[in-house]
């Protein structure tokens, strides 16, 4: 296969707000490329080494300029996929939103060294005084620490929901829950009575459900602050939810996005739907500044071309039937990669694939 590219081409890369970064191709190799981005005002030059996708898709747009490379070696030894370096070079020029920060896991137990510094707090069995109370210590310092309880911990939930944390994994079932005010983002597995929910923790602003199983969505309309929900594995029942941030991953129950509330949207995640017969709708979502469609095989390029004329649209991944259909999109666009679906929405970002969540 010709590649579209060789060393000394320019392009532009996107930042995902709007604006670009002049890029240069300093060196090729099979698949990689060394790209040089122009700095930001007071920054240092980037210089990357990069799977060579979004040049193949046409995701990086050529300026048809050729120059002379300079000499310049890269950063980083691994190559890097061009999403990730997307949010690299939007970092380095100040963008709210695009860096990236992996959360470090710690299982919290008597037996074991503590580690004040983790990202989030893995309890699975009870806990002793003395290290409740180092844990508690750490959250006091740092309330946007994850804790993430699983079943055989469930006696340490109501003392927990006493400090001021407010971001809590709950892994296991569960009916009546302790009541917290501070708890603004939640992820739960399993069996969920949203009721109990919507009940105990009045101040959420981000629902994750990730389970099996009938999903009553109907207590959300009482949870006047929620702006992010995410839903994986689960059938729906109810209306869904007016919110800012949605993300559907392989759920049934839905055969159109017209049950959203897309003027509300600025970041859709539609993820593995092979129920849905109908995406129209999204001709309608004019405030959406990110979307994703991953494996949404069913459909044609003309059933997507809707996305073109979104008029606020900035970031997007498209998977519909085919690379070459995708590809005829990013030609006719100039969008960046989505950021991470959490860090879109919550005051804290982190990487989709972090093991936090």
């Amino acid at each position: 296969m010709k590649l579209p590219y060789r060393c000394g081409d320019s392009f532009a890369l996107p930042l995902g707000d709007g604006r670009f970064a002049r890029s240069c191709i300093v060196h090729c190799e099979h698949r990689v490329v060394t790209i040089d981005v122009a700095p930001a005002a007071g920054e240092t030059p980037a210089v990357l080494r990069v799977s060579d996708d979004a040049l193949i898709e046409r995701r990086w747009k050529p300026d048809g300029r050729a120059i002379a490379p300079r000499a310049a070696r890269a950063e980083n030894r691994d190559w890097l996929p061009s999403a990730h370096a997307e949010r690299i070079v939007a970092a380095r020029y100040g963008i709210a939103g695009a860096r990236d920060r992996a959360l470090r896991v710690a299982e919290v137990r008597d037996d074991a060294p503590f580690d004040a510094n983790a990202g989030v707090f893995a309890l699975a069995t009870p806990l002793s005084d003395g290290r409740f109370a180092a844990l508690a210590e750490a959250i006091a310092r740092r309330p946007d620490t994850v804790v993430r309880v699983l079943a055989q911990a469930m006696p340490m939930l109501p003392a927990l929901l006493e400090l001021p944390l407010q971001r809590l994994v709950l892994a296991l079932p569960f009916g009546t829950l302790p009541r917290s005010q501070t708890i603004r983002e939640l992820r739960v597995e399993g069996q969920v009575p949203l009721d109990a929910v919507v009940d105990a923790f009045p101040s959420l602003a981000s629902l994750e459900v990730s389970g099996r199983g009938s999903v009553d969505l109907a207590p959300l309309a009482h949870a006047p602050l929620l702006q992010t929900l995410s839903l994986a594995g689960v059938s729906l029942r109810g209306a869904l939810p007016a919110v800012s941030a949605l993300r559907l991953a392989r759920v049934t129950g839905l055969r159109s996005l017209d049950a959203i509330a897309l003027a509300h949207v600025r970041s859709l995640s539609v993820e593995h739907l092979h129920d849905l017969a109908r995406i129209d709708a999204l001709a309608s979502a004019e405030g959406v500044e990110q979307l994703e469609l991953r494996g949404l095989w069913q459909f044609e390029l003309r059933d997507a071309e809707c996305t073109l004329r979104l008029p606020r649209l900035l970031r997007a991944e498209i998977d519909i039937g085919g690379l070459r259909k995708n590809v005829e999109l990013y030609r006719r666009a100039a969008w960046a990669y989505p950021w991470p679906f959490r860090g879109y929405a919550a005051t804290v970002s982190e990487d989709r694939a972090s093991p936090a969540y």
